[in-house]
């Protein structure tokens, strides 16, 4: 972001304006392609797409729909937030492709640049992907240790040890949680929930709907983050031989279980949630029998008028931060995880035996 200080700010804004913009087409073009099981090069593919193709048009179309409050936020407020979920998708794209070099250098500048994504870590880790983790660990090392080089040694410890106490420390411990109603993390929610907290004074709303001590209170979030986990090792050790629609759901898994597990979580960071819903919406439209997924259906519906109640422009501000103090969003993304995990765990009639594996 520093060279774009040194050009003037209308410049600057545009360009970055431009960046995310382009970061969103790349996404969504990418979670397409990967359901597609890439087949073909992706360059011959993208050559070759027919955009007549009804489950190619419906998915790009539902998914930008769904997932729209999240991405127009990011780039109403210039957040980086859909440049690093395109990082995160070229990275897995590489994967896919065996360009794990490419692709651990990749996934290692989005940890770089915020520390979400590094729970990808762990579930390759647990998918045995020893040399995407190793490589990884590398380049993080790499990058860590490269701005010394200008800055110094020094100086560059004094800013690594800013970064673990302003950045890293509050989104993994309880202390420096946020419970105000932009905050939509999971343990944001528990604490508006299960707190003394006083009433929003701009609102009114008082949603607390149990007194818990803060002890009690953090011994559930610790748990809660257990249950992520757990869910996540699950999938990963199910199962050594997965079919490429069975991988993304649970990649999108991951990919919002990282935005919903820290302390801090603004809506804009839910950007995420893009893969999640192409990756159901594809399966949905391909299913012939589209009884089979009625539930799924029916939850990915609940999730968009849940996070869309959150919006200015529809409700107001007042009503829709009410409907945030109430974390719309994240009973919204939760709904989504719930769709994404029981689509994972049934058999699907869109099948495919290419794997990366």
């Amino acid at each position: 972001m520093v060279p774009l200080s040194f050009f003037p700010q209308p410049i600057a804004a545009s360009f970055w304006y431009l960046v995310n913009v382009a970061s969103l087409i790349l996404s969504i073009t990418i979670a397409l392609y990967l359901n597609e099981g890439a087949r073909v090069p992706i360059r011959n593919w993208i050559s070759e797409i027919d955009m007549v193709d009804r489950v190619r048009k419906l998915t790009l179309v539902f998914a930008l729909i769904l997932s729209a409050r999240f991405w127009l936020n990011s780039i109403e407020h210039g957040q980086v937030n859909l440049l690093l979920w395109c990082i995160v998708l070229v990275a897995i794209l590489s994967f896919r492709l065996n360009k794990v070099l490419i692709g651990s250098a990749l996934l290692s500048l989005s940890i770089i640049i915020k520390i979400l994504p590094a729970l990808f870590l762990f579930y390759y880790l647990l998918r045995r992907k020893f040399n995407i983790v190793v490589l990884s660990l590398f380049w993080i090392g790499l990058f860590l240790v490269i701005p010394a080089v200008v800055l110094g040694w020094e100086y560059n410890l004094d800013l690594l040890t800013a970064w673990y106490h302003k950045i890293l420390e509050p989104n993994f411990t309880q202390g420096a949680i946020g419970v105000g109603d932009s905050n939509q993390s999971f343990p944001a929610m528990l604490t508006r929930f299960l707190s003394a907290t006083s009433a929003n004074e701009e609102t009114g709303a008082t949603v607390n709907f149990l007194s818990l001590s803060d002890k009690t209170i953090s011994l559930l979030k610790m748990l809660s983050s257990f249950v992520f986990l757990a869910v996540i090792a699950g999938l990963a050790l199910f199962g050594k031989e997965k079919s490429v629609q069975r991988e993304n759901l649970e990649l999108s898994i991951v990919l919002l279980s990282a935005v919903l597990m820290p302390m801090l979580a603004w809506k804009a960071y839910f950007v995420a949630s893009t893969m999640g819903y192409t990756a159901i919406v594809y399966l949905i439209i391909k299913a012939q029998d589209k009884r089979q997924h009625r539930f799924q259906i029916a939850l990915v519906s609940a999730s968009f008028v849940l996070h869309t109640l959150t919006s200015d422009g529809i409700w107001g501000w007042k009503l829709a931060h009410v409907f945030q103090s109430y974390s719309c969003v994240t009973f919204s993304m939760l709904l989504l995880y719930a769709a994404l995990m029981m689509t994972s765990l049934q058999r699907t009639q869109v099948t495919t035996n290419q794997s990366y594996l």
